[in-house]
């Protein structure tokens, strides 16, 4: 086993796994990772085009903190010490694994921090997810192992250990296009995009017409305030005026419609005896919510409703409505036909006239 000296999380170290293929990239360079990451992605960041993610090393510290309690728990259980290295494949440089766990006795370790759900599906199936099968199986693909341990862990601090050992078929298939990656990472040529992947035309003119979609966005957001600031001028005009206008294919018109309002019945002490009958048959309150319907039948007549009755009760509702620029051209085109069969129609008359004159004579 090829054992490289350096400290798992350190500056030394991420630069050797930004210059390798490593265990936990082997998922997305088979299509097979669960994160977002695809083939194309993991070019981007191998090649220096793509920074790496920024919670890296949140999400490695994390990582870290709860391996090294799971190998405590490992170790309490089994007995055995799981020390982290680094590894290489022992042909094939390019291929790296930093192992969580290895004893010389036990073989490797992978560690994970599961959810509840997902532990108990794990523990009760023992298969592994498969984005992690892949990920052990790099792992021994480039440790020569021939066993090891899948150690899952839930938030209440209960463990599953899960035997591994190696898939010949699994192994070749990871070898053969993390090769095949690899040559594209060396060449600078970007692999094929997934459906998962973005595609960012370098087109011109196809760039341009997505600069203009969103032009044309921003305009018609800008254009949709404009209106309603102009709609609310055009029914202030209505206010002063009248409750119904007609003008230029616009047609504003106003209808008062009843809300739920509260009616504070002490007002009408002239009603009092019909006042205390309704509270005595419908509800003990001092204010009463009674549609106009009832105030009426308790002998209030509808302008006193009005006149007692608080403002929100009625509302009063502007409806705006345009004709269509297609109504509004056939509308054009039939007065225009109208003028024009009118002019000819007079023309008529006028040489018939003439006509006349001539037989006359």
């Amino acid at each position: 086993m090829n054992i490289i000296d350096l400290v798992q999380g350190t500056q030394q170290w991420k630069d050797w796994r930004d210059k390798h293929l490593g265990a936990s990239e082997s998922p997305a360079v088979l299509g097979e990772d669960i994160y977002g990451n695809t083939p194309f992605t993991l070019w981007q960041r191998k090649t220096g085009q793509l920074p790496e993610i920024e919670d890296n090393e949140f999400i490695f510290a994390k990582g870290h903190k709860s391996e090294k309690s799971i190998k405590e728990e490992y170790r309490r259980l089994t007995g055995f010490h799981m020390e982290s290295i680094c590894i290489e494949h022992p042909d094939k440089k390019h291929f790296s694994a930093s192992l969580d766990g290895y004893n010389k006795e036990r073989g490797q370790i992978e560690c994970k921090l599961m959810g509840s759900e997902k532990f108990n599906e794990v523990s009760d199936s023992g298969e592994l997810p498969f984005h992690h099968e892949i990920q052990v199986q790099h792992q021994f693909m480039c440790s020569g192992l021939d066993k090891g341990d899948y150690a899952i862990v839930d938030p209440a601090g209960n463990m599953t250990i899960i035997p591994i050992e190696p898939n010949a078929d699994l192994i070749a298939r990871i070898e053969k296009e993390g090769d095949e990656f690899w040559k594209l990472v060396t060449k600078g040529i970007a692999p094929e995009l997934s459906d998962a992947d973005w595609f960012e035309p370098t087109d011109k003119d196809i760039i341009n017409q997505f600069i203009e979609l969103r032009a044309l966005k921003e305009s018609a957001e800008n254009s949709k305030i404009a209106f309603e600031a102009h709609r609310k001028v055009i029914i202030e005009i209505a206010e002063k005026t009248h409750p119904r206008i007609k003008s230029g294919g616009v047609t504003i018109s106003s209808s008062i419609k009843e809300t739920e309002g509260v009616l504070d019945l002490s007002d009408f002490s002239e009603y009092q005896d019909a006042v205390d009958e309704y509270k005595t048959t419908v509800a003990k309150a001092e204010n009463l919510k009674m549609s106009k319907k009832q105030y009426v039948i308790e002998g209030l007549s509808e302008k006193q409703i009005k006149e007692n009755t608080p403002e929100s009760t009625f509302k009063t509702t502007w409806t705006v409505r345009m004709e269509s620029a297609k109504s509004l051209k056939v509308k054009d085109a039939v007065e225009k036909a109208k003028d024009a069969a009118k002019k000819k129609t007079s023309k008529k008359k006028v040489t018939k006239k003439k006509a006349s004159k001539k037989e006359v004579a």
